[in-house]
């Protein structure tokens, strides 16, 4: 008996040292193919200076469970760790490890006993999951987890899919060859579980005249792509990738790649957009009376054409389609056009609002008045920000 005593001496004392609690509402129960909000959490420290600012709050999903963090533009947070300035009532939350990790930062270390009860937790649900438990705590900063919610259940379905396009490639970079004949593209394909395979298009303008789009491939399952069809110096190139999955197309990353004589220009990586707003951080918009007016009419055809291919239903409502209508509705205000059909609606405003923010992000970070190895990628997401606060600004 005195080995089996010592066992349970042994289990006991695990468990008083054990980190913050973390305890939902209520049970969490997904349904098949739900992008789901869920039930309110609330995490409790146990000791003094367990949660710290140094290392957040991390929200984990098991490795195994086929669930990823869908975005959201802000979490609601209350109780004593808000009351006592711990924490930000408001809170802006950063993904990681591929949409598995939702990272919480904390202004002050937690006390023994405060606690922090968060809303606006969204789900992606996959499939083929019969697993309870699948939500983990981590507050040193290792993305293993101290804690598990005991009330937090996977969903339960037998379709490989969800009802969200996949999240947008990152890491999206390109060269040009020595003899400036072909562009290779490289990304980091979407965490999407039920990702099929990538796009790439393209969208040429040599000596002013834009041709149509191309699609160079579609549903790749590699990680590059050379374009080598009839590239000559002084081309524009307008690419164009995003990943697609059984029912929709993803998040678009664009980049305009100029083939010049000169050295070859590695585009920053590109994340996918955090539905965030901070568009006080957008470079400042210039009026109808500064802006290259020809310019945009030089774009305005390839600014239709893209829209027709990426707007083909009048209930597209995917990123690729919302960009899309962004450049052209806002080419045809500032130059008079009315030959297409096309406005933005009360939802489109608010997915712009919603998406804007990590652009925003991007630039200020990139963009800086000392940073000059990228003034084309800079200049392309100068003009997209300023597009999008043109109609935010309405």
């Amino acid at each position: 008996m005195r080995p089996f005593i010592a066992l349970l001496l042994s289990l006991s004392l695990v468990a008083t040292v054990q980190a913050a609690t973390i305890v939902s509402e209520s049970g969490n129960h997904i349904k098949i193919n739900e992008t789901r909000v869920l039930l309110p959490i609330t995490i409790t420290a146990e000791n003094n200076d367990e949660i710290t600012a140094k290392n957040g709050i991390n929200l984990l999903i098991d490795t195994g469970v086929r669930i990823l963090w869908n975005n959201a533009s802000a979490l609601q947070a209350s109780g004593q760790a808000v009351v006592n300035g711990r924490i930000a009532a408001i809170i802006t939350p950063e993904y990681k490890n591929g949409y598995t990790v939702l990272h919480i930062p904390v202004l002050d270390n937690f006390k023994a006993g405060e606690d922090v009860t968060l809303n606006g937790l969204t789900l992606r649900a996959y499939d083929r999951v019969f697993s309870q438990r699948f939500l983990g705590l981590d507050v040193t900063g290792d993305f293993v987890a101290d804690a598990q919610d005991i009330n937090a259940y996977a969903v339960e379905n037998t379709t490989a899919t969800d009802q969200s396009g996949p999240f947008a490639p990152t890491d999206v970079a390109y060269t040009v060859n020595g003899d400036r004949t072909a562009v290779t593209l490289t990304w980091v394909d979407p965490p999407d579980y039920d990702l099929i395979g990538m796009d790439l298009e393209r969208i040429v303008t040599r000596n002013g005249q834009t041709a149509l789009p191309e699609v160079l491939v579609s549903g790749t399952t590699e990680k590059s792509f050379v374009d080598s069809k009839d590239i000559q110096i002084g081309d524009q190139i307008a690419y164009t990738l995003f990943g697609r999955d059984r029912r929709n197309t993803g998040d678009l990353v664009t980049l305009t790649v100029t083939i010049t004589p000169k050295t070859t220009y590695v585009e920053p990586p590109s994340a996918p957009v955090k539905d965030t707003d901070t568009t006080q951080i957008l470079p400042a918009q210039g009026t109808v009376e500064t802006r290259d007016l020809a310019s945009l009419r030089a774009l305005y055809a390839s600014f239709k054409t893209r829209y027709r291919i990426k707007c083909r239903t009048a209930s597209s409502t995917d990123s690729a389609c919302l960009w899309a209508k962004i450049d052209l509705v806002y080419a045809q205000k500032n130059l008079g056009k009315s030959d297409i059909q096309a406005d933005l609606t009360a939802r489109d405003l608010s997915l712009i609002k919603q998406r804007v923010g990590y652009s925003a992000q991007r630039y200020a970070k990139n963009c800086s008045a000392t940073n000059l190895n990228a003034p084309s990628y800079c200049s392309s997401l100068k003009d997209a920000l300023e597009r999008a606060r043109y109609f935010l600004n309405q």
